[in-house]
C-alpha cells in the first residue's frame, strides 16, 4: 500500500513521547515524521521568547530539512494555530486538523475560568516562579492527565517555562488564520475542552476543500499504547481520510 508523507506537530502539553502510540498506529497508513517543538522535549531547547511565530518559524525550518516532495501537514489542537503562521508551498498537499485549536473562542470554558487561569499564569511569569511551582498538582488539574507515566514524562521532558508561557499564549490568544490547501478535520464528541460546534462552524466558514471526520478521541490522550489509539480512531474513519487524499496528493 502506498503509504502518504505526514508531517505530525503534537498538542500542548505533549511531544512525540507522549503520541508514540499515536505515531506507531499512524505509520500503518503513513510515513510520519514527528516534529518536536521547542520546550517540549529535552533535546530541543526552548525558545527565549513564546509565541505562536517563533514556533512556527522553528517548524518551518524542520520541515525544509526534511526536503520531502511532497507531504500531509498533521497538526493536534494547539499546534494548528503555529501551522496556520506558516508560509506553505506546493509540496505541502493537504492540511490534518486533529481537533484544532483556532484561538481562545475555541475552549468550552466559560469566560470567568478562562480569565482566572490566564490571570495565574500571568502571576507565575511576574514573580518568575517556574520551578517552585513545578510538578505541582494546580499545574496539572486543568489538563486532568491521570496516568502517571504522561505525568512524569511532562514533568521530565518539558520546559517549566514553556508550559506556563504557552498556557498563557493560549488563554490570551484572539487571533484566527487559514491556509488555503484541502483540509481534512478530524472531531471528536469526547473532546471536553474544545468546541467541537464552534470548530466546524469556522472551517465550512473558512475552508474551501473541507472533510469532516468523526472520531472518539479524546482531546488529552488517556494512555500512550498504540491500541489504546487505535481504538479512538475506527477503521472506517481511517478508509473515508485516505480515500479522500487519493485525489489530492
Amino acid at each position: 500500500m502506498k503509504k502518504y508523507n505526514l508531517i505530525l506537530i503534537h498538542s500542548f502539553p505533549t511531544n512525540s513521547l507522549i503520541l508514540g502510540g499515536l505515531t506507531a498506529f499512524l505509520s500503518k497508513f503513513f510515513a510520519v515524521y514527528f516534529i518536536d517543538l521547542p520546550g517540549f522535549v529535552r533535546k530541543v531547547p526552548p525558545l527565549e521568547t513564546i509565541s505562536v511565530n517563533g514556533f512556527s518559524e522553528y517548524l518551518a525550518k524542520e520541515i525544509q530539512k526534511l526536503k520531502l516532495e511532497k507531504y500531509i501537514l498533521g497538526c493536534i489542537s494547539f499546534s494548528f494555530c503555529v501551522v496556520c503562521k506558516m508560509k506553505v508551498d506546493e509540496s505541502c498537499r493537504a492540511i490534518l486538523a486533529i481537533t484544532p485549536f483556532i484561538n481562545k473562542n475555541s475552549f468550552l470554558m466559560d469566560t470567568t475560568t478562562s480569565l482566572k487561569l490566564f490571570s495565574f499564569t500571568e502571576l507565575i511569569k511576574l514573580l518568575n516562579v517556574y520551578d517552585l511551582l513545578w510538578k505541582k498538582s494546580i499545574l496539572t488539574n486543568f489538563f486532568k492527565f491521570r496516568n502517571p507515566l504522561i505525568l512524569e514524562t511532562i514533568f521530565t521532558e518539558m520546559d517549566p517555562k514553556t508550559f506556563v508561557d504557552t498556557a498563557n499564549l493560549l488563554f490570551s490568544y484572539n487571533q484566527s488564520a487559514w491556509l488555503d490547501k484541502p483540509t481534512l478535520l478530524i472531531t471528536s464528541d469526547n473532546d471536553k475542552r474544545l468546541s467541537t460546534d464552534f470548530t466546524k462552524k469556522m472551517f465550512v466558514k473558512n475552508v474551501k476543500d473541507l472533510l469532516i471526520v468523526q472520531t472518539e478521541l479524546d482531546h488529552f490522550p488517556k494512555d500512550i499504547s498504540e491500541k489504546y489509539f487505535e481504538k479512538e480512531i475506527k477503521k472506517e474513519a481511517l478508509d473515508k481520510i485516505l480515500e479522500w487524499l487519493e485525489t489530492r496528493y
